[in-house]
């Protein structure tokens, strides 16, 4: 993935790992989250500066959980991601560990899903 300068119209940073598909980037500050489109590991927080993945998380503690992402976003205030595919998404607590918290949606409403 490259970072792009609008002003000069040249790259200026590479990232190398996610597997960008859908609306899975966005960027908070100095740090960038990708939700790629994989089976390990798809939810990731970048330096941006360094070009670093410093966190990551899987989408459940279960090896059978796999989520190929299409979305991932930062809260307004960069506490939180909400990471999801179709009607099924995550709300991921971002200062400290990265918490993983699925969550199912209908058409009414978002609920916790109940293990």
């Amino acid at each position: 993935m490259y970072l792009w300068d609008v002003r000069t119209k040249r790259s200026i940073k590479q990232i190398i790992g996610p597997h960008i598909y859908g609306e899975a980037i966005d960027i908070h500050g100095n740090v960038m989250v990708t939700g790629s489109h994989k089976a390990k590991f798809p939810i990731e927080i970048w330096d941006i500066g360094t070009e670093k993945c410093i966190e990551s998380a899987n989408w459940g503690d279960d090896p059978k959980d796999v989520c190929f992402l299409y979305t991932a976003r930062f809260s307004n205030d960069g506490c939180y991601i909400v990471a999801g595919i179709q009607f099924v998404v995550s709300i991921i607590r971002v200062k400290g560990k990265l918490v993983v918290q699925p969550l199912q949606v209908n058409s009414m409403s978002i609920t916790t899903r109940s293990e």
